[in-house]
């Protein structure tokens, strides 16, 4: 999570060497799964890694009617829980539909299963079954927001789009005057973002890219936010932050 006043504070940790850089890692394996997995997995590797090129369905054409419920339930939650106090990154929660991102979970389990405090895979690797891709653990997602501290009319670079949810909420926070860029190396799962951001009408724009270089056409930003594993901050997130 970087802000332009992280700058001079961080600058020393960054460059080539990861030793001694905080990894902020949003994509994480269900509760059940971890011990086959383990907490967090990495999204973006060399480019000759296999992938999972099956394409599901990822994209509801509208949101049930009775998830608004849902939606409010899970702030509830997050609210009791202690992961949830900014009321900016509440209203986004309540307001985007999480299975317009998560649409052929949704088919298969059910709304509530879409709406627990929990991660969700939506792709694995066709070989050795490890998950490549999932939908954050919401509580994570509020703890990540409020820690970005972001507002409206501010821009934002986020570095894996993954399902494009966290970049739904992104848009709802910073409002019409923001805007949120997001760079997903899977083209396959950029186009499955895109989609469901288009369906859920947020105005997150998807670039297929490796986030390590950031997207210099969105600089300057006001913030840069990473949803995948990463071992080190790249200068280049540093030098796309407004001064």
């Amino acid at each position: 999570l970087l802000q332009r006043d992280h700058v001079g504070a961080l600058a020393a940790q960054v460059g080539g060497d990861g030793a001694g850089v905080g990894v902020v890692a949003a994509l994480e394996v269900p509760r059940h799964e971890r011990g086959r997995h383990g907490r967090t997995v990495p999204r973006a590797g060399a480019p000759g890694r296999d992938r999972c090129r099956r394409r599901p369905n990822t994209i509801a054409a509208v949101p049930d009617p009775t998830s608004d419920t849902r939606r409010r339930d899970l702030v509830r939650r997050l609210r009791d829980a202690g992961h949830l106090r900014d009321d900016r990154v509440a209203a986004a929660f309540a307001a985007v539909p999480r299975e317009l991102f998560l649409a052929a979970h949704a088919e298969r389990h059910g709304l509530d299963d879409v709406y627990r405090d929990d991660a969700i895979v939506t792709r694995r690797d066709p070989v050795t079954g490890r998950p490549t891709s999932s939908s954050s653990q919401p509580a994570i997602m509020a703890r990540m927001l409020e820690m970005l501290g972001v507002g409206s009319g501010d821009r934002v670079l986020e570095i894996g789009a993954g399902t494009g949810y966290n970049a739904a909420l992104l848009a709802h926070v910073v409002g019409d005057g923001g805007a949120v860029t997001s760079v997903e190396l899977d083209a396959d799962v950029a186009v499955d973002a895109r989609r469901a951001l288009l369906s859920a009408k947020a105005p997150a724009r998807v670039e297929v890219g490796d986030g390590a270089a950031g997207w210099p056409p969105a600089a300057p930003v006001d913030a840069v936010v990473a949803t995948a594993s990463v071992d080190r901050r790249p200068r280049t997130w540093f030098d796309q932050l407004r001064p």
